[in-house]
């Protein structure tokens, strides 16, 4: 599978994310605008999860095309 490369605002989310987590934050809300990527951060961050714990990741989104994104990137 292709590397997807990351725009910088893109890099930054995944950081604040993960220093979220780091700091003990399980709940957060990432909020961005249209097309700006949100579906590939929440594959780089589910990635991330899983590289930590050994745990399930519940993911419930209302939008189809990220359904599909992410079923095609992660299984």
């Amino acid at each position: 599978m292709e590397e997807i490369q990351l725009r910088p605002y893109q890099i930054k989310a995944i950081k604040a994310i993960q220093a979220a987590f780091a700091r003990g934050q399980k709940r957060m809300i990432v909020e961005m605008s249209p097309g700006s990527g949100k579906g590939i951060i929440l594959i780089k961050t589910i990635e991330y999860l899983q590289k930590l714990k050994n745990g399930n990741i519940l993911i419930v989104t209302n939008a189809l095309a990220i359904k599909e994104q992410l079923k095609h990137r992660l299984f």
